[in-house]
């Protein structure tokens, strides 16, 4: 006979349950047993007795009768059923039993049995209903997989994208609403966020364009859930797409703004960080072209990813860095930037942070093209008064060597004479050392103690003269004031406000003005005041002299106040200007204090033993400094080589306790002779001593650097020399 239709169909669930309870009044020897329900899933509201053997009993169940055969009146009991899932409470299904009592674990596994079965019929009969559901909805409505593919869409959906299931099943949703064919920009930040949050099963809605099969499109809102099958054999999405035709005039206009404000923060010359959380959705073309990354590069990171490492922790959001750090770029170069928080908005329908970044590379390297320049200019100033404050301890030199030379017998003339030669040139090194200091470069780095006393000296000796014809110093330095700053930055600041006060006073006024210089201590700052009886400022410049080039009367130092300011700012420092009572200006600069301990004295050692005889190769190409120095070293064997070529034949060939060499020469640096001598000889690196009277490239100055305390400066005391090669030779020889 031919196969039926029904052949595969179980018997029906009510069949199933009478039969159950047919079993269970034969067994247990029953007059009856029944099962009620209360808010059946058909939708009935009452109870109702859903099955019963041998018949349907009576009375018909109620809320009365059930709470009476739950606490066993007479021979009927009731227990109740938990069925899933539970549409009433505390219960919304019984088993009612008439008759003697039931054996326990015979009851239990009719009770299991039944619940079972209800839990199944339930889910059935909801999973019908639910199906039909969505067939009948009015919205599109999809189911995807994990991977985003489609499993299932109902009617409304294919009538409205036009894709029938044999077109759909299998595919995308950007495979069928975006094509190779749509040219449109992709808005990168909005597909990776949502398809991250799909992916992670995170509720997702928003505002879309879809295609139609035809090519029209549509502007939907899309409401996407994870789910998952109660077998757990299938884990997917359930996406509602709503078409918004009744509102396409005011999302229209909506995505319209999007694009403005879009356009907006992009015309902005500043970079420009939009962040959903902790993590970048929207970049302007600046911040990628000060970053050097395409924007699919940097859409769903975080700002700190793309700073040098060791800035990273100083951008905690909300928080930013108060000073500029340093981003790096994809080819290895780094910019400084400033971060600033604008504020917390809604953007594009959910909330935001908005970070402007602006690039100081430029800035800072202006800044300290001027600082350069500055500094020039100030050098200029000074360098007449420099020049006189050299010639005349040059001329008592020079004058006291010429008396030397024409052999006076007198011992007590001839002593006096070299004391003040020697105070001369102690004058001319002190100058020099001002010098060097003050046109040194300031790379930056870390703050250092600085002694006040020190850097107003130094400030003080290199504008005397600039001083001296205009009016009185009076200086009050203070004992012991140390404070946390950089030395040669300060002493330019205080060449700036010196050589300021003394240009607001007229040539040839000494005996009428003064300038007063002091330091003292206030609470955890050092005051530095300098005070001047000269013209003032100007009423129209009070407010602006901190501003670049905003002085610019004749023989002034234009920038300086303004770059003055810069550096006492990055020493943590204030810096301001009064009005002196009577006339004149003050200018008070307090920089953080720092108290330096003590120094502790050592003990008295015992008596050096006799110093030995070393090996000793000078190396300088400036003959009297050579030979001074292998005079002070006459007690070591001594061997002078004018040139590095000179020098590394006998670094090669004889065997040295001491290399003196200078840092500086012409033919090849000192730094070169040291690495390819120790390159063929590693036992020589630690017998080198270098000699210089400055450091004139960057390389140079790194080597320097490196070194420590290995750096004599020229000049330099014969006992300290005589001590540093001493030590090497007892190292060497020890």
């Amino acid at each position: 006979m031919p196969f039926l239709p029904d052949e595969l169909v179980a018997p029906s669930f009510a069949e199933r349950l009478r039969g159950a309870l047919e079993r269970a009044v034969q067994e247990f020897g029953l007059e009856w047993a029944a099962v009620a329900e209360l808010a059946a899933p058909e939708g009935l509201a009452a109870l109702r007795w859903r099955a019963g053997a041998p018949r349907i009993p009576e009375p018909p169940p109620s809320p009365e009768n059930i709470e009476a055969w739950l606490a066993g009146a007479d021979t009927t009991s009731a227990i109740a059923l938990r069925v899933a899932p539970a549409i009433a409470l505390p219960y919304d299904a019984v088993l009612v039993l008439r008759g003697p009592a039931v054996d326990p674990a015979a009851l239990a596994a009719l009770v299991t049995c039944l619940e079972r079965g209800l839990a199944e019929d339930r889910r059935a009969t909801l999973a019908r209903w639910v199906f039909a559901a969505v067939e009948g909805a009015t919205d599109p409505i999809e189911l995807t997989d994990c991977t985003a593919r489609f499993v299932y869409t109902n009617a409304a959906w294919q009538a409205t994208f036009g894709y029938p299931p044999a077109m759909s099943l299998g595919r995308t949703p950007r495979q069928l609403f975006r094509d190779g064919v749509d040219d449109r920009p992709l808005d990168h930040a909005f597909f990776q966020f949502s398809l991250d949050a799909i992916i992670q099963g995170e509720p997702w809605l928003g505002t879309l364009t879809n295609r139609t099969r035809e090519g029209q499109q549509i502007m939907v809102e899309a409401s996407v859930a994870r789910f998952t099958s109660q077998s757990a054999d299938f884990v997917g999405n359930v996406a509602v797409r709503r078409k918004l035709e009744h509102r396409d005039a005011r999302e229209t206009a909506l995505m319209a703004a999007h694009h403005e404000f879009r356009a907006v923060l992009s015309a902005i010359p500043d970079g420009v960080v939009v962040l959903r959380g902790d993590r970048i959705y929207f970049v302007n073309p600046a911040f990628l072209a000060i970053v050097g990354r395409s924007e699919t590069d940097v859409i769903r990171r975080a700002p700190a990813e793309f700073l040098h490492p060791d800035d990273r922790s100083s951008l905690s959001l909300p928080a930013v860095p108060t000073a500029p750090v340093r981003l790096l770029r994809p080819d290895g170069s780094s910019r400084l930037v400033e971060f600033s928080v604008v504020g917390s908005v809604s953007f594009e329908g959910a909330p935001a942070t908005i970070l402007l970044v602006r690039d100081t590379t430029d800035r800072r390297l202006s800044e300290e093209r001027l600082v350069h320049s500055e500094k020039l200019s100030a050098l200029g100033l000074l360098a007449a008064g420099v020049a006189h404050e050299i010639n005349n301890p040059l001329a008592s030199l020079l004058l006291n060597l010429e008396l030397l030379r024409q052999d006076s017998a007198d011992a007590a003339a001839r002593a006096e004479l070299l004391r003040e030669a020697i105070e001369g040139a102690s004058r001319i090194e002190s100058i020099a050392e001002e010098l060097r200091s003050f046109s040194a470069a300031d790379t930056g780095g870390e703050l250092e103690t600085v002694d006040v006393g020190k850097a107003i000296a130094s400030a003080v000796n290199l504008t005397a003269n600039e001083i001296r014809h205009r009016a009185r110093l009076v200086r009050s330095d203070g004992a012991d004031l140390f404070v946390l700053a950089r030395e040669s930055p300060l002493v330019q600041v205080l060449v700036v406000v010196l050589t300021n006060a003394a240009q607001a006073i007229p040539e040839g006024s000494s005996a009428v003005h003064r300038i007063e210089i002091a330091a003292l201590a206030s609470g955890p700052m050092v005051e530095i005041v300098v005070s001047d009886t000269g013209g003032g400022i100007p009423p129209e410049l009070v407010d602006r002299v901190f501003e670049p080039f905003a002085i610019t009367k004749r023989g002034s130092l234009g920038t300086g106040l303004a770059i003055a300011r810069r550096i006492i700012d990055e020493a943590s420092g204030t810096i301001r200007i009064e009005p002196r009572p009577g006339g004149g200006t003050t200018v008070r600069i307090a920089l953080p204090r720092v108290r330096v301990a003590e120094p502790v004295r050592e003990a008295s050692g015992p008596v050096a033993a006799a110093p030995r005889r070393g090996r000793v190769l000078v190396v300088d190409d400036d003959d009297l400094v050579a030979r001074v120095v292998a005079r002070i070293l006459a007690k070591h064997d001594v061997t002078i080589a004018g040139d590095a070529s000179t020098a590394a034949a006998r670094l090669r060939d004889g065997d040295v306790d001491v290399v003196l060499c200078d840092l500086m020469m012409p033919d090849v640096p000192g730094a070169t002779l040291y690495q390819q001598a120790v390159a063929a000889r590693p036992e020589l690196a630690d017998r080198f001593i270098f000699m210089t009277g400055g450091v004139f490239t960057d390389a140079a100055s790194e080597f320097v650097d490196s070194l420590g305390t290995a750096v004599l400066i020229k000049p330099f005391d014969a006992e300290v020399l005589r001590e540093r090669v001493m030590q090497k030779v007892l190292m060497r020889q020890g």
